[in-house]
């Protein structure tokens, strides 16, 4: 979530929160905790990748050793990685700290990339 949005929502469930203060907690607090959830999780999944296309650090590398990926785009911020194989398919990887791994994605013939920083 970038700056800009996180202060959005932080001043929107100040404003929700004290407006429950105000009128009093039995009706609109309980409310407020739900609207804060829903905008949460809302924010917290990934804009270009759907939770079910996720894949683990090890099913990533198994690809990679069977030149099944194509390309490769880091993003170092979140410590993830966008996965293009080589039928087209999508995946999305939270990388491990694995000094081998730029090396192996060079011998196996991918493209690698990264994504500028988001701030």
């Amino acid at each position: 979530m970038d700056k800009t949005t996180k202060a959005f929502v932080i001043g929107a469930c100040s404003v929700i929160i004290l407006g429950g203060v105000v009128l009093g907690a039995r009706v609109v607090l309980p409310l407020a905790y739900t609207f804060v959830i829903s905008i949460g999780q809302i924010f917290q999944s990934n804009d270009h990748v759907l939770d079910e296309s996720r894949i683990s650090y090890g099913e990533f590398i198994e690809k990679v050793e069977k030149k099944e990926i194509a390309r490769v785009t880091i993003s170092p911020d979140e410590g993830t990685a966008v996965v293009i194989s080589v039928d087209g398919s999508e995946y999305s990887v939270r990388l491990a700290p694995d000094k081998d791994l730029l090396g192996l994605l060079t011998e196996n013939d991918v493209d690698i990339a990264v994504a500028p920083p988001r701030s």
